[in-house]
């Protein structure tokens, strides 16, 4: 073996050594946190969960659920909430997930970036200071209610730390009716046009006018007050009315109007769609309106 050979299996044996070393808990890092396992919420409580608060400075939303619904409001607006994006929220909260102390008494930094907490009938469950992301584990640290110890947990929480009405509001256009079985949509000037479960092409009408979606959650009444159109969506016992406002950026604001369902006397906000989303909407009853026609002269 060569004087060049011996030194590189040297380097090799060395760099292997110091490499498994490196493994053990006590060379590594003495003092790194352990991890121990805990909710942020008991999974207990998330049924009776009636109330969650997100806080950031000035800005707060507030989520309730009435009736088995919830609903989103931020300063004088509610809407209706998404509630799969809820159910996400508390699906993450109450999973046991690694937890790390870092720091005791006065170790957290003041204040907190957000302040995320649920409460039953005003008694509160459980109240979480969130202080941002840790740059060197990627993990975000929080305090949770009013102890003065600092945590770090796995960093799934940021997306639903958003205290805006508009984030958490449910995005579909046609919002109380679940079932249609009649569409009936009315422009300006022209004669209604009716789209019933027994007209041919229903479920395709159905589907495209149930997948629109909203852009932003707007105070109700503000700007313009006359309709171009309106779109009348009725259930099974239920029964929802869209007025389209056109504004002045071309966007249209949307009202809404509500029988046979409890929740929507206590919304308070109105949406926005863009004139793209309008002119669908007039497409989909104009190719209704063309399909019927067709199969008319075919007869």
């Amino acid at each position: 073996m060569t004087i060049v050979q011996k030194r590189l299996s040297v380097a090799a044996l060395v760099a292997f050594v110091l490499c498994a070393v490196s493994f053990l808990p006590s060379v590594r890092n003495p003092s790194a946190p352990k991890a121990f396992q805990s909710a942020l919420l008991n999974p207990a409580y998330v049924p009776d969960v009636d109330r969650i608060d997100i806080c950031q400075g000035a800005s707060t939303v507030t989520l309730e659920k009435t009736g088995g619904q919830w609903t989103a409001t931020e300063e004088q607006m509610t809407f209706r909430a998404d509630e799969k994006l809820v159910r996400n929220l508390l699906a993450a909260v109450s999973n046991v997930r690694r937890m790390y102390k870092i720091s005791d008494n006065n170790g957290r930094p003041s204040p907190p970036s957000v302040v995320l907490s649920f409460s039953h009938n005003d008694m509160m469950y459980t109240k979480a200071y969130f202080f941002g992301e840790n740059a060197l584990t990627g993990r975000v640290m929080l305090a949770v209610s009013s102890q003065d110890a600092l945590y770090e947990t796995e960093n799934d929480l940021s997306p639903f730390l958003h205290p805006t009405v508009r984030y958490w509001a449910k995005p579909e256009l046609v919002q109380s009716v679940t079932a249609p079985q009649s569409f009936v949509w009315q422009e300006s000037g022209k004669p209604p046009v009716v789209i019933s479960g027994a007209s041919p092409g229903f479920s395709q009408a159905a589907h495209d006018i149930m997948v629109l979606r909203h852009g932003a959650v707007v105070p109700a009444g503000s700007g313009r007050s006359v309709a171009a159109a309106e779109l009348t969506i009725i259930g099974d016992g239920s029964r929802e009315q869209i007025r389209f406002v056109p504004q002045d950026d071309g966007s249209f604001r949307c009202d809404y109007a509500a029988t046979g369902d409890p929740l929507s006397e206590r919304l308070s906000a109105a949406v926005e769609i863009s004139g793209w989303t309008f002119e669908r909407l007039q497409g989909i009853f104009s190719e209704f309106i063309f399909a019927k026609t067709q199969t008319y002269f075919r007869k």
